[in-house]
């Protein structure tokens, strides 16, 4: 198994990889990821088995530390429907390897959630295990699957009647700027932060 980091020499042959993999979601595209390279110094991964790509691993460097790509909300590997769990735990293998050859102290790792999977990928958390991973962080999330839609609060259910009442329309616009100045003004009123895009980003 070979690594190779990532260069813009490889931007296509990352993007059709992510396309076609098992668990790769838009925010892989190099397209998304490198509209912040100024931000982090990308130090993305790509895992090659008798010259055939099999995995990518997003990741940025900071401190000697090697992180789940800190510009992407997770961040781990992205793999092709013909990974198998002992394949994962060689990537992991490997990847220890390459961590220790070019002198980098820690990885912290973020797994791609399983919602957002298109078929079962969580080999690299049995891997994780196996490396003798330390969990330090759990996030959580709520994912509503529209095919199976949840029930209105009564609170909920009085603002769609208000919302009906004063003739609320919701329309399509591509106008970023008033978008993002409604959000911060609700983020700040509400949340006391503001949005961690600009409209120019969006």
């Amino acid at each position: 198994m070979r690594i190779c980091r990532y260069e813009t020499t490889h931007y296509g042959e990352w993007n059709i990889f992510n396309k076609s993999s098992k668990n790769g979601i838009f925010m892989f595209d190099r397209n998304y990821m490198d509209y912040h390279a100024d931000r982090f110094i990308d130090h993305s991964l790509m895992f090659y088995e008798n010259s055939k790509l099999i995995a990518l691993l997003p990741l940025n460097i900071k401190n000697s530390i090697l992180y789940s790509h800190q510009g992407l909300t997770f961040g781990g590997f992205i793999v092709d429907y013909s990974m198998r769990q002992q394949k994962m735990i060689e990537c992991f293998e490997r990847l220890q390897e390459y961590m220790h050859d070019n002198g980098f102290s820690r990885l912290i790792y973020k797994s791609v959630p399983h919602i957002y999977h298109k078929v079962s990928a969580e080999e690299d958390l049995y891997a994780l295990f196996r490396s003798g991973a330390v969990v330090s962080r759990v996030d959580c999330s709520a994912t509503i699957y529209l095919k199976n839609p949840i029930r209105f609060s009564e609170l909920r259910k009085r603002g769609v009647k208000k919302a009906l009442k004063n003739e609320l329309q919701i329309e399509s616009s591509i106008n970023f700027q008033a978008f993002v100045t409604l959000l911060n003004e609700v983020l700040q009123t509400r949340h006391n932060t503001q949005a961690v895009h600009s409209a120019e980003e969006l």
